[in-house]
């Protein structure tokens, strides 16, 4: 039997709110065939991991205040009614992710969603690890020569108290060597359903040296150099969601990702 290539779509829908854009990638994770997804932000946030603690501040100066994100916020920017006292109307709003990892700050790097068959010809091996290695090794040779992935042992376990994703170290991370240290310069986060896979990934524009407006065809390149042009592409990129789509992500923003409850536990 000769199976049909997966359909690629290629998506950018613009700006989004945390909650919409965490919502989102969790319904590409449960729709057909491959999407690569350019993740933009409507204002500076940090995303959690599916099973992180919420973040003790004090114990890292270096990373933001924030507080967690309510979609019944007027703006979205201050605590809402049911944060804590100790929330400051200066910290940053979070949203917790359906994929694990640390916290990571959005708003100036370059966000991308990878959701797909798994098992597949891409991912044979449904193994978390296995899935990370693959693709990082793929984002490195399209980001820079100098960018490679760190490899040796996991030491996730270890560093699970660490509140910023940056400073934690996985073998699937995506680093360069600068002036005899290496730098974190990308970072992956996975969740699994059945035989789907999405891979969330934020790479720092600096050492990716991503300028913003190439990035539509930056991802036009790693569609064609790791997934393949045999499939049915889409013919142009898309802006829209589906009606279904939509409507599932409105709801995922109102029952979850949009919620106190969800983002603060």
């Amino acid at each position: 039997m000769i199976l049909k290539p997966a359909k690629i779509h290629l998506l950018d829908p613009g700006p989004l709110d945390p909650a919409s854009n965490m919502a989102l990638d969790e319904v590409l994770l449960e729709s057909e065939g491959w999407w690569l997804r350019l993740t933009r932000w409507d204002r500076p946030c940090v995303t959690l991991g599916r099973f992180q603690s919420w973040p003790q501040n004090s114990s890292d100066e270096s990373f933001p205040q924030i507080h967690p994100f309510s979609s019944q916020s007027l703006s979205g920017t201050q605590p809402s009614p049911t944060s804590s006292p100790g929330d400051k109307a200066d910290s940053l709003p979070a949203v917790r992710r359906v994929t694990g990892g640390g916290s990571i700050l959005h708003g100036e790097d370059l966000t991308i969603a990878i959701a797909g068959p798994c098992p597949s010809p891409h991912f044979p091996d449904r193994s978390p690890g296995k899935v990370a290695t693959q693709i990082s090794k793929v984002l490195g040779s399209l980001l820079s020569p100098g960018i490679h992935t760190r490899g040796g042992e996991d030491r996730e376990k270890e560093m699970v108290d660490v509140v910023d994703c940056f400073q934690r170290r996985s073998p699937s991370d995506l680093v360069l060597e600068v002036d005899g240290e290496t730098v974190k310069a990308g970072g992956l986060a996975l969740a699994f359903r059945p035989g789907r896979v999405l891979i969330e990934g934020s790479l720092h524009r600096g050492p990716a040296s991503r300028p913003v407006e190439e990035d539509q065809s930056w991802m036009e390149l790693l569609m064609q150099k790791w997934l393949g042009i045999e499939g049915e592409t889409a013919e142009k990129w898309q802006t829209d969601l589906t009606e279904e789509q939509a409507e599932r992500v409105s709801e995922a923003v109102e029952n979850r990702f949009g919620t106190v409850e969800w983002n603060r536990r």
